[in-house]
């Protein structure tokens, strides 16, 4: 990894020369107050960019210990019901944590999610496996799958608790980071992973159950800890998750995330030396991640990227967007304001075009220096415009103005007719008068013949 200085020098650089592009979740580079992490592995990302703050041994293959409950997990909510009851047929003797959920107890889904995510519990692991799928090789191909949609390719599921009793369970920190992302955009997950503590009701069998967090980042205020030289408690500010994991082989694990002033990050702690050095080395990395980095919102979820011309279309600009939006990995001391943006389209576009097409790119530039890319969609269906659009009419105002046409057709129509109808109108008053004056006349000269005639 690359050693940088302290000087702001140094760090401006940084900020114009990395490079950040949306669609590449691993671009990464390191500052000059990297933390010294006990752990085996580690890696630091943001969540919202997929950018790594900080790796080491990232791609070592190790096990994850009960951070494999992450995926069951995810699983669960993805694919059954929560409010959906389950009856225990048997006493489950799973070692490590548990419910101890013993044969006719009945519970929900939701119960033994929030009892594994919690809890830690390895009994209701087994059960949602059991409830997701009907054998476990079934359940681990299930499990597998949906790791490599993410993007985790180095991830072998061979139990759904995580325990080692099962060989071959195995996964990297760079997986782990990837599947606790994907399952961190679930709010389902994202609020079991973030509860203190949890209540199991009683039923007919057991009593109610209640369940502190394992992962003492959410909570704990007592447990002494030394970080960076410096002693301090777990309870760490803005924690919102995630999952805990210990076995003799897999070590102390942790992965935990964090959310402050709209930058989320995500530290993977796999194999420390014992339970308070997890905890420690991800506050550590955490504290270096918000120190020196921060999530700058370079455009919102919905939000107008532009109008654009699209050759043949009903209108005349049409709207596009950045699906989900664009967030932008920002050095801490680099302003936003700094960030400007041009839009690309693609070539030889023209209607019609469905909702959602990709029409070109919009690059993102920090002092002159690209930094990120993100692809442009319509933000709505592309129609087939009428022969004005040729001369960069659109159909609304083709429609306006044909409508103006068309009242001025009709108003000069209402106008001749109206003229017509005056001018008859004068026409017969003229007849009337002529006929008036006519017979006057003829009444004048009648009169006239009276009086001259001698009898």
């Amino acid at each position: 990894m690359i050693r940088l200085s302290r000087t702001k020098k140094t760090l401006f650089l940084l900020m114009l020369t990395f490079i950040l592009v949306g669609s590449l979740p691993t671009v990464s580079w390191a500052t000059q107050t990297a933390p010294a992490i006990t752990a085996e592995a580690a890696i630091l990302i943001d969540m919202k960019t997929g950018v790594v703050l900080y790796e080491k041994n990232a791609d070592k293959v190790m096990e994850p210990a009960s951070i494999t409950k992450v995926l069951t997990g995810l699983l669960s909510i993805e694919n059954l019901n929560l409010e959906d009851t389950v009856t225990i047929e048997e006493n489950l003797n799973v070692p490590g944590n548990g419910m101890n959920l013993s044969a006719g107890e009945v519970l929900t889904i939701r119960d033994l999610l929030y009892g594994m995510l919690v809890h830690s519990s390895n009994d209701a692991a087994v059960v949602l496996s059991e409830q997701l799928a009907p054998t476990r090789a079934e359940f681990n191909q299930m499990a597998e799958a949906r790791a490599e949609r993410i993007g985790a390719t180095h991830t072998v599921v061979t139990t759904p608790s995580g325990l080692n009793d099962v060989k071959g369970n195995v996964t990297t920190a760079r997986d782990l980071a990837l599947i606790c992302t994907e399952a961190m955009k679930n709010s389902v997950f994202r609020e079991a992973v973030a509860t203190v503590k949890t209540t199991i009701p009683a039923n007919l069998v057991s009593a109610e159950r209640v369940y502190a967090n394992t992962n003492l980042l959410l909570y704990d205020t007592k447990t002494k800890l030394i970080v960076n030289g410096v002693e301090r408690t777990p309870k760490y500010d803005g924690i919102i998750g995630v999952k805990t994991g210990e076995t003799s082989t897999a070590g102390s694990c942790v992965v935990a995330a964090a959310k402050r002033d709209g930058t989320e990050l995500l530290a993977v702690i796999l194999n420390a030396p014992d339970k308070e050095s997890r905890f420690a080395d991800s506050i550590a990395l955490l504290d270096f991640g918000y120190n020196n980095y921060y999530t700058y919102e370079a455009i919102s979820d919905g939000e107008e990227v532009d109008r654009v011309l699209i050759p043949g279309s009903s209108k005349l600009r049409v709207s596009t967007l950045v699906p989900g939006g664009y967030f932008i990995t920002m050095p801490k001391e680099a302003s936003a304001s700094l960030v400007t943006q041009k839009i690309q389209l693609n070539s030889h576009l023209s209607a019609p075009l469905d909702k959602g097409t990709e029409v070109g790119t919009v690059s993102f530039f920090l002092a002159g220096e690209k930094i990120g890319e993100a692809a442009i969609v319509t933000a709505e269906a592309v129609k087939v415009g009428g022969p004005w659009t040729a001369w960069g009419i659109s159909d609304f105002l083709a429609y306006i103005l044909m409508a103006m046409i068309g009242f001025g057709l009709l108003i000069l129509l209402v106008g001749i007719r109206i003229r017509s109808k005056r001018k008859k109108a004068l026409e017969k008053r003229k007849r009337i008068e002529e006929a008036r004056i006519a017979k006057e006349q003829e009444e004048l000269t009648e009169n006239k013949r009276k009086r001259d005639w001698p009898y």
